[in-house]
């Protein structure tokens, strides 16, 4: 545009680009309007994770395959319950995750990465592994306590 454009020109030609562009992302089809916007779809939710994501790939070291592969941490967080800083620990320390499953940002040749299960057989996965290594003795030296909240009791 010229330097000496109106705010006016300014907005016609933003509604020109929209009505041209007919952008299909979580944007007001009205140049300079209220500004609400129409939330975004599913498909470009799932083309920015994927675009944005960092992959993750979850291997189960009792049977030496990929399991699990995400799109990006976030929706690992979001959808199995692992946390991020959780994540982040286990890539870069290389423990195993409820001393079965290796977090890795990148594929690992060793072990077999033919299919990944889907999510919900992998929370099945998960809660069965999660259930298993609750009941065993991880610190011997651990004590239960009771924690009450005084300020809202129940």
């Amino acid at each position: 545009m010229d330097s000496n454009s109106t705010s006016n020109m300014a907005v016609q030609l933003e509604q020109y680009c929209m009505d041209t562009l007919l952008p299909d992302l979580n944007v007001d089809p009205v140049a300079s309007s209220s500004g609400y916007h129409e939330p975004m779809s599913q498909y470009w939710r799932d083309y920015l994770r994927k675009l944005r994501g960092i992959k993750v790939f979850i291997y189960d070291t009792e049977t030496a395959q990929l399991v699990f592969i995400s799109d990006s941490v976030q929706y690992i967080a979001d959808h199995v319950g692992i946390h991020r800083s959780t994540i982040l620990r286990y890539t870069t320390t290389a423990e195993l995750f409820l001393n079965r499953f290796l977090i890795s940002y990148d594929p690992i040749t060793e072990m077999e990465n033919a299919e990944s299960l889907t999510l919900d057989k992998f929370m099945d996965l998960l809660s069965s592994v999660r259930s298993e290594y609750d009941n065993a003795t991880v610190q011997p030296n651990s004590k239960p306590i009771l924690a009450e909240n005084l300020l809202y009791p129940p």
